[in-house]
């Protein structure tokens, strides 16, 4: 149908200062292609909170790829449901979460996504400023950027 947004959307978010912290935005700059050709839509992107409000309104469906500090091995996946506005706490020093930005559109009579999955990836450092990865990170990242894609593939397919 010409005009309508796609039911899924896929986020890589990231600060590109901050080291390790734009891990989401490296994987994503890496499978950008690779998940359009599977007829997703993907932003990558270093905005956070409100700015993803144009993006996600009237989704059914938001994945994200961010970086996260749970004190975990580093490249370790994690993989939350934020679809439940009171899940929190738990995504990257961004000003304003998924769960803040879902409850802010309630708010304002926009529709969230009904279902909203952050594929958080574990990182060993980061509140370092600097525009490249830890060595650990570095290490990782090849087999990182194929684990995610595995998961996306398999969300995209229970979606």
């Amino acid at each position: 149908m010409a005009g309508k947004k796609q039911d899924l959307i896929v986020f890589f978010l990231g600060n590109p200062l901050m080291g390790d912290d734009s891990i989401g935005l490296r994987i994503g700059g890496m499978l950008e292609e690779r998940l359009r050709r599977l007829g997703v839509e993907v932003v990558v992107t270093s905005e956070s909170g409100l700015s993803l409000i144009d993006h996600m309104h009237g989704r059914d469906t938001a994945i994200i790829v961010d970086a996260v500090s749970t004190g975990s091995k580093p490249g370790r996946i994690h993989i939350y449901d934020l679809s439940d506005s009171r899940a929190g706490g738990i995504m990257a020093p961004h000003y304003m979460g998924i769960p803040e930005v879902v409850k802010l559109m309630r708010s304002l009579g926009l529709s969230p996504p009904k279902k909203i999955i952050l594929i958080g990836i574990e990182i060993a450092e980061p509140y370092v400023v600097s525009d490249s990865l830890t060595p650990i990170m570095k290490e990782k990242l090849p087999r990182l950027v194929e684990r995610v894609y595995v998961e996306i593939a398999r969300l995209i397919r229970e979606n």
